[in-house]
């Protein structure tokens, strides 16, 4: 009998590796179940990627997302985010990773905007370049990494996280599309 022990890092919540090949479904690969789907209603969406640092990736186009529904997730308060991204143009302000409920602006962690290709902090991306992103979260304050540097830490509104919001990544509630791989 042959078993192996994989350590789960304290306070992980969940995680995506996007290594999926086709159909529907977000795996997490964390062990918690914490499921989601992917979406191309409203953009293309294409699996089976080149790896951006291990696993594979999937290519979002306008639109196109993963979503992890309401209920699935605990309540956020302080908290961080991070992902690999390799973003190409884009024709308006982008949402990589969001929290909402679709009822008005949804709370973007990490998006970039079309002309300075800006994050948060305003710092620029290399566009066709894999980057590693991270925001942190704490009260009102989100520090946004790329490449393991701090680029900034901005003042938001205090994001008041209910059990009715979803994740997404890729876009914000359909619209705010990447055109990248996660």
């Amino acid at each position: 009998d042959i078993s192996a022990f994989i350590p789960v890092a304290p306070g992980l919540v969940a995680h995506y590796t996007m290594d999926e090949t086709d159909g529907a479904a977000l795996i997490d690969a964390s062990g918690f179940g914490r499921a989601g789907t992917y979406q191309d209603t409203n953009g293309v969406l294409t699996l089976n990627q080149e790896p951006l640092a291990a696993g594979r990736s999937a290519m979002f186009t306008e639109g196109a997302l993963a979503e992890i529904g309401p209920g699935v997730l605990p309540v956020f308060e302080n908290f961080s985010v991070s992902l690999w991204a390799n973003l190409g143009e884009a024709n308006s302000a982008s949402s990589i990773v969001s929290r909402g409920d679709g009822a008005g602006d949804p709370f973007a962690l990490l998006w970039f905007s079309a002309g300075d290709q800006a994050l948060v902090a305003e710092e620029a991306l290399t566009l066709g370049q894999t980057h590693h992103l991270m925001a942190v979260v704490d009260g009102n304050q989100v520090t946004v990494y790329v490449d393991g540097v701090s680029v900034g830490t901005e003042s938001i509104v205090t994001f008041a996280d209910n059990a009715n919001n979803s994740l997404q990544l890729g876009a914000a509630n359909g619209i705010l599309g990447i055109n990248g791989r996660l």
